[in-house]
């Protein structure tokens, strides 16, 4: 199988085959002389990912834990390179740690594709002390939302860009 790799020149044409819409959660594209949606729907669909409503709001906490403590040298800001060399250098001799910094970089680097220097959301650690709420947390969802903000901002960019 071929190694799939982020075209940004395929990002960019169909940003620019933008239809206006008035719905703000979804965006269309004219391909072929044909509209095409990208919705939470098709989003889900290709991802498999879960997309469901958010849970009730988690109650906050002190940021103390065991996973933080052990693992992240109980540090409250990190980022994705702090991340990335604990992943690497990690020897842990509990099973279910290594598993919660496998998820947590995954999610981090994978699914979100944050740059190194950004630092990592308090709440993604924070569901990893509990593995099943880690697993039904909608991180499809949250992928959608954060994807979809992205291009907005993208295409308004390149808007002001064009017009200035």
């Amino acid at each position: 199988m071929h190694e799939l790799q982020f075209s940004g020149q395929l990002v960019h044409h169909l940003l620019l085959r933008q239809i206006q819409s008035s719905n703000k959660s979804e965006m269309w594209f004219a391909v072929g002389g044909k509209a095409f949606r990208f919705s939470i729907q098709e989003f889900c669909l290709i991802t498999s990912l879960a997309c469901g409503p958010y849970p009730p709001v988690l109650e906050k906490r002190d940021g103390s834990g065991s996973f933080r403590s052990s693992m992240l040298n109980g540090e409250v800001r990190y980022n994705n390179k702090t991340l990335e060399a604990i992943f690497k250098a990690a020897s842990l001799d509990s099973d279910e740690d290594m598993v919660k910094l496998a998820l947590l970089y995954f999610l981090e680097t994978v699914l979100f594709g944050k740059d190194q220097k950004v630092h990592i959301n308090a709440l993604h650690v924070e569901l990893l002390k509990n593995l099943e709420t880690f697993n039904k947390y909608p991180w499809g969802r949250k992928c959608y939302e954060t994807t979809l903000n992205s291009l907005q901002r993208d295409l308004r960019k390149m808007s002001q860009e064009y017009w200035s």
